[in-house]
């Protein structure tokens, strides 16, 4: 674990960050880094992982993995680098879903659907069933899912497009839930 910005510390800081969140979509994180930063040439797209922690508030305000770098020279003729980071949710774009006729509730489909894009990833990228607090109005759906889409908008389209709702990621003692809710708040 590389820390490449402290509010404690003078020369440990980001040129620039910048944290965007919306609901039902993939949260972002960009990044700026000069060249005596220590994470500067270490961050690897795909594999390094990014958490940001609120040391005023005590919360986790972002956890995700590095997308794309690169690198800036400003007036000043120092060097930065540049990266745009998703949030935890960017992991559903990593599975396929199946071709799959399917009848049931919408709780029975998020575990179907999640049980088959955890049976294709890394432990990180795992989710598991949450709270679920969206109904069908007759509490049973019947869909075809199709191996041509991938988990995270086979859920977008299944569920919340269908249904409406929202989705929230929960962790518990290190395990991600999706939860599935009517309305996460304000």
């Amino acid at each position: 674990s590389t820390t490449i910005h402290s509010p404690y510390t003078s020369e440990l800081k980001l040129a620039e960050g910048i944290i965007k969140t919306e609901i039902n979509a993939i949260d972002s994180f960009d990044l700026k880094i000069q060249m005596n930063n220590p994470g500067y040439g270490k961050l690897i797209p795909f594999k390094t992982l990014i958490s940001v922690f609120n040391t005023k508030t005590g919360k986790m305000e972002f956890n995700g993995r590095v997308l794309s770098p690169s690198d800036n020279m400003g007036n000043n003729g120092l060097i930065t680098a540049s990266y745009q980071c998703e949030g935890e949710l960017g992991y559903l774009h990593d599975s396929q879903q199946r071709h799959l006729e399917f009848r049931g509730t919408p709780t029975e489909l998020l575990t179907s659907i999640l049980d088959y894009h955890n049976s294709q990833v890394e432990d990180y990228k795992k989710f598991y069933v949450g709270t679920v607090t969206v109904t069908d109005p007759n509490d049973f759906m019947y869909l075809y899912l199709s191996a041509e889409q991938d988990t995270f908008d086979t859920i977008k389209d299944k569920l919340v497009n269908k249904l409406g709702g929202e989705l929230q990621i929960c962790k518990v003692d290190g395990v991600r839930y999706l939860d599935y809710l009517t309305k996460v708040g304000e």
